[in-house]
């Protein structure tokens, strides 16, 4: 452990999202300072008034904030982050999450007990809107040291999201980093893999922490966006990583009922048929999609395609069909998740 350089901080990428990083903000700033861990803020040229939110904090010592002229991207960002190499620990936070501080005390605590373990998992709770208040504190936090396959299989599909990540900085080099993954928006992912491919083989533990100490919002995108980022650009970060010493089907299965499952099973397909055939086939081989899921892929493809979207969302408009698409959804989709 290197006493010359600070033990954690927390790592906030953030771009024009001014309201949700003043929420988060205000309730971390005062507990990190009384645990001594540092807010680093690196802000991607935002134009939406986030300098006039961190003036607010100015006055806090263990605050610091990096803007870039122009937005550089998120992966760029992420780089920056880890160049930056504020300390021994790093904890990246997404800026419209939410982070229960009462737990703070006892992470520090862990670090210092295991300060060799590669990463650290704090589980986390999606919501959509704002999140609601914490539930009432546990008297502990449970967690266990676990190995890098163990840790893929488990919770690594979670971890993508990317504040419920600590990382032990001594184990990330600059060299372990494709150039080819930049501009995917899974720059963590591939950081993630590249340390568990690199630990594996040295025996080095990571952390699992099963509280729920975060709460993180979940965002919305269109078909083409969705699978852009969900599908194509995940896989290409996730092959381009070129991890050998760790398995990753089970990491990808887990990730496509996470991430991917009830969004692209209800939206239908929308984009051009060439496409979806594409991802559909992608699906079914490298996410492991299940076979009832194939099912109702094929069939709200198939509903998209002779009744045409414009005239469905019409139909969707009508009494009876306002009632029973719901009911639909919840036992179609929603109603198999057991099937993982």
């Amino acid at each position: 452990m290197n006493k010359n350089k600070p033990l954690l901080s927390i790592c906030i990428p953030t771009y024009n999202r001014a309201k949700y990083l003043d929420r988060l903000l205000s309730e971390i700033v005062f507990p990190c300072q009384s645990q001594e861990i540092n807010i680093l803020i690196f802000d991607n040229g935002s134009t939406d008034g986030t300098l006039a939110i961190l003036k607010k904090y100015q006055h806090n010592n263990n605050l610091k904030y990096f803007c870039n002229d122009r937005n550089e991207g998120f992966d760029l960002n992420i780089l920056k982050i880890f160049k930056y190499d504020a300390s021994q620990y790093i904890w990246l936070m997404g800026d419209d999450d939410l982070l229960d501080v009462r737990y703070l005390k006892e992470i520090i605590a862990i670090i210092l007990k295991h300060p060799d373990f590669g990463m650290m998992y704090l589980d986390s709770e999606l919501q959509e809107g704002t999140p609601n208040e914490f539930p009432r504190m546990n008297r502990s936090i449970s967690y266990e040291l676990v190995d890098q396959q163990t840790y893929c299989d488990q919770v690594l599909h979670k971890a993508t999201l990317m504040s419920s990540n600590i990382i032990n900085a001594k184990y990330y080099m600059p060299k372990m980093i494709n150039p080819a993954c930049l501009g995917r928006k899974w720059l963590h992912v591939h950081i993630f893999l590249k340390i568990a491919d690199k630990l594996a083989n040295i025996g080095i533990k990571n952390i699992i922490v099963r509280e729920k100490i975060l709460k993180q919002r979940t965002g919305t995108a269109d078909e083409k966006e969705f699978v852009s980022l969900f599908i194509d650009d995940f896989l290409a970060t996730v092959s381009l990583s070129k991890v050998t010493n760790v398995k990753l089907n089970t990491f990808k299965k887990q990730f496509y009922f996470l991430a991917i499952r009830e969004a692209i099973l209800e939206m239908g397909w929308k984009i051009a048929f060439v496409q979806s055939l594409l991802s559909f086939k992608r699906l079914k081989n490298e996410f492991g999609m299940p076979g009832y899921d194939q099912i109702i892929f094929i069939l709200t493809t198939c509903i998209y395609r002779t009744v045409g979207v414009k005239r469905f969302k019409k139909l969707k408009k009508l009494f009876i069909l306002s009632k029973i698409l719901p009911f639909l959804r919840k036992i179609l989709i929603y109603g198999k998740k057991h099937a993982k």
